[in-house]
């Protein structure tokens, strides 16, 4: 990438046009691709507070409009680097989960918001070595996956939120949730 200044690189906050941007494939030789995937990983890190694991972050978010985003493996306790995806299949059999977004909101302010994805999917990537992987996703991680998919095409979750009524700050959610025993509202 041209002209990127990694040690200043954020996450794009909505209504950002960058986040709009469809992305291209990541190239062979990508320059700097090493330093993205750092800076994916650490900016998701940082991001992570309060026992609160940011689950996945895409290039797209940093301005960045190529492939490639990361996903917290909660098996192998971190962050994994997903080049390239292609969705292989997404079932019929559809979920409701509450989303939420680093590019939507920060802290208290973050949006959340409940969004209807496939229960399961596939994709196929590339990892840093270049070797053709499978990835099969269930429940909230398949929501993940898609999420983050979506990211490539200029698509938040905003834009798929089931009811734009249903739309609560972090603050509401966690304010809901202590007053029902810990569950986020039923969709």
């Amino acid at each position: 990438m041209k002209n990127v200044n990694f040690k200043y690189l954020t996450i794009l906050q909505y209504p950002d046009p960058k986040l709009s941007a469809k992305s291209r494939d990541v190239r062979k030789n990508e320059p700097d691709l090493l330093l993205i995937i750092d800076s994916l990983k650490n900016l998701a890190k940082k991001h992570s507070k309060g026992g609160i694991t940011l689950v996945g972050l895409s290039a797209p978010q940093l301005g960045l409009n190529i492939r490639l985003f990361v996903y917290y493996d909660l098996r192998k306790k971190q962050y994994m680097e997903v080049i390239n995806p292609k969705l292989v299949y997404a079932s019929k059999e559809l979920s409701t989960e509450w989303e939420g977004c680093a590019s939507v909101g920060k802290g208290e302010n973050s949006l959340f918001g409940p969004v209807s994805r496939s229960k399961s999917c596939q994709i196929r990537y590339y990892d840093l070595a270049g070797n053709e992987q499978i990835l099969n996703a269930n429940g909230y991680l398949s929501h993940v996956i898609l999420h983050e998919l979506d990211h490539f095409e200029g698509i938040i979750f905003l834009d798929r939120v089931i009811d734009p009524k249903l739309i609560m700050t972090a603050r509401e959610l966690d304010e809901y949730a202590l007053k029902h025993g810990g569950k986020y509202p039923e969709v």
